[in-house]
Formats: C-alpha cells, structure tokens, sequence
C-alpha cells in the first residue's frame, strides 16, 4: 500500500494542525474536504502562507539591557511561567529579585524568542 501524508492548517492564521496518512484514494476526498497542504509540516517552524508551507519568519525582538524591543504585536510574554499579553513593541522589565530569569516571546506567525536574564544586584 502506498501511503502519503496531508496537514491541516486553519486558513485565517496559517497555523498547521493534524496530520493524516494514507492511501491517495483517502486522502484525495479528505482534501476536498478542508484545508489541507501536502506532505507532514512541523508546525514550530512552518505556517502557511497562500496555501503553502512556508518557514516562519525569524522573531525579530532584541533585549536592550532590560528593555525588549521590536516586539511584534500583538505578543505574549512568558517570564518564569508567568505570562502577559502586549500591544506594545516596546517592554520595559523590571525584576524584584536577583535571579536568573527565562524571558519567552510569543506571537505568530514569528518564531519562539527566548533570553535568559541575570539579575545579580537589585
């Protein structure tokens, strides 16, 4: 039996989802059906961008000492498991404790954007 493989992807965000695999005559009716890209696309570093899989675009945030900056909007920022959302390109950081902090950026269709911040003296 010959197998191939369709993903899913929502057609408002380009963001992949399920994969099904199997025979073309499954795969042929399951297309017609929805919105569906060929082949098995890994959806941390691919969307899809007018029906096809295209790499998502480096995130393009900078730390500037304690200042993220060209943060795309809308994001979420993650710090330590604890997250907020922003309209704004510009965050200003502040922390009340010496520590080492794990800053995550989130807004699609970027990619992921870590830092790890050291804070040594308050």
């Amino acid at each position: 039996m010959n197998a191939d493989s369709i993903t899913q992807f929502d057609p408002t965000t380009g963001k992949l989802g399920s994969v099904i695999t199997g025979p073309p005559v499954v795969l042929e009716p399951t297309k017609a059906l929805g919105d569906f890209v060929d082949g098995i696309w890994d959806a941390d570093t691919y969307y899809v961008l007018d029906d096809t899989p295209t790499p998502r675009p480096e995130n393009p945030t900078s730390l500037n000492d304690l200042t993220l900056e060209n943060v795309p909007v809308p994001a979420i920022i993650t710090i330590n498991s604890q997250t907020y959302e922003t309209e704004s390109d510009t965050i200003e950081l502040e922390f009340d404790q010496v520590g080492t902090y794990k800053v995550t950026i989130e807004s699609f269709p970027y990619l992921t954007k870590e830092f790890e911040i050291e804070i040594t003296t308050l």
